[in-house]
């Protein structure tokens, strides 16, 4: 499920010879569970309706893991910021 933010990063990145493309992902594994955070600049290609790859890593999580997860996502000016955090469980 990290891939699908990450294969976003490249898909709806923008990096220019102006414009650096200064990508950020972060894998905190704490002791109950594990946070994902990406931040990335948008490029003027990006559409916010398409998000088929988003609606479909929703429903996964949803199968998966019910409503024992956090998943969330924003678009402010040109950047993409997206955060899962997933609590492990003892089973």
């Amino acid at each position: 499920m990290l891939v699908t933010l990450v294969e976003n990063i490249f898909k709806h990145g923008s990096c220019t010879n102006e414009q650096p493309a200064n990508i950020l992902c972060t894998i905190d594994p704490e002791t109950n569970r594990l946070s994902f955070t990406t931040e990335n600049f948008i490029g003027s290609q990006y559409n916010e309706k398409s998000g088929l790859g988003l609606e479909n890593l929703k429903k996964r999580l949803s199968i998966i893991y019910a409503d024992n997860y956090t998943f969330n996502y924003s678009v402010t000016a040109n950047v993409f910021k997206a955060a899962l955090d997933i609590p492990f469980t003892n089973k």
